[in-house]
């Protein structure tokens, strides 16, 4: 490995980009970022190094669960029942899971 470069989460080196320092500097400014690009270009270990936490809802069931959970807390006397479970992404097309969460790409919402 190069003298600017280390190990990724998956194993494969990771070299540093313009992206992290500009990632960094928007993450202090606002609290979240949502981060776009075409496929294999290095997104998720990129946010994942600069994220103080990150929960994998596509590889962690438990991440899946405690987001059902989450719903079952809603006060339904107070708010109703909720109209729909989503989870918001930064990419890809929009689809109902088996468990009935709705997935929406955060560019089908809107301006």
């Amino acid at each position: 490995m190069g003298a600017h470069t280390s190990q990724g989460e998956n194993g494969v080196e990771y070299r540093p980009r313009v992206a992290d320092v500009e990632l960094a500097a928007l993450l202090r400014a606002t609290g979240a970022e949502v981060v776009e690009g075409p496929r294999a270009c290095g997104k998720t270990e990129t946010a994942l190094r600069a994220a103080a936490s990150a929960v994998r809802l596509d590889v962690d069931d438990a991440a899946r669960a405690a987001g059902l959970r989450m719903a079952e807390r809603v006060d339904v006397n107070r708010h109703g029942r909720p109209a729909a479970l989503v989870v918001v992404t930064g990419w890809g097309y929009g689809y109902r899971r088996p468990d009935g969460v709705c997935v929406v790409p955060v560019g089908s919402l809107g301006p």
